[in-house]
This record gives C-alpha cells, structure tokens and sequence, in this order.
C-alpha cells in the first residue's frame, strides 16, 4: 500500500494551523470556484477570529486563457473570517505579481468583480452546512 509523504503532512498540517497564526504583512488568500483573492494581513483580531486584510489582486483562472488579474490597490480594506484565509506560497504568488503591473485598470470593471466574488463567497460561507452523520 502506498504510504503518503509525511513531509507532505507536515507541510499540510503547519499551513492548517497558521491561519489562526496570521502575522501582519503576509500575503493570504480567499478561495471560491476558480477564482482568489490575494491580501495583505494588517491585523488579526483574535478575540473575534477575524483578519483585517488589504485586497491585492483578484484572479480569476480560464481553462482556455490565462489567468485575469484586477489589481485592487486602490479598494478598501477588508475584515473576514480567519478560518477561510490560507497562506499564500511565494511559488505561485512571484509569476501573479510579475502581471499586476500590466492588467487591466478599469475600476468600475474591477469593483464589480470584486463584489461579485465577495458576494459569492459570503453566501457559501453563511449557509448552514448539514452535518453527515
């Protein structure tokens, strides 16, 4: 029988338990689809379980292109749940960020993805789960 990497394991287990351990200035990210959106930790407020984030990027993967990135610098701060953060690796943040300079720059465009990413997620996230028993 195939035993799994306990590297791996390891690797899996510490990126679970850090986003309870967010520290300010690391990059994370929310996931819903085939879309993230990539933030800035300002703050983690512990007694709420909430991280104060400052959006990067949002981007959205085709299988038929490549991925559309709206640079959101200019968007407002956000604060979410911390359980639904997960650290972004440099390995796939570095080529993301290489394109943020030349996307598009249409600000309407872009903070209306941005609410229809967050409005999609906030609606995974507030329904009640069922529980299988």
């Amino acid at each position: 029988m195939h035993q799994p990497n306990q590297q791996l394991l390891r690797f899996s287990l510490v990126v679970k338990q850090a986003n309870s351990q967010f520290q300010p200035r690391q990059i994370v990210y929310l996931e819903h689809g085939s879309c993230r959106l990539y933030c800035e930790v300002i703050q983690v407020i512990s007694s709420r379980q909430r991280c104060w984030v400052r959006p990067w990027f949002l981007a959205i993967a085709s299988p038929e292109e490549p991925e559309t990135i709206y640079n959101l610098h200019e968007s407002a701060n956000l604060v979410w749940h911390a359980s639904e953060f997960c650290l972004a690796l440099d390995a796939e943040l570095i080529p993301l960020l290489t394109r943020l300079n030349t996307c598009d720059r249409d600000i309407h465009q872009t903070r209306q993805q941005l609410n229809y990413f967050l409005n999609q997620l906030w609606r995974e996230t507030s329904v009640p789960k069922k529980l299988s028993c």
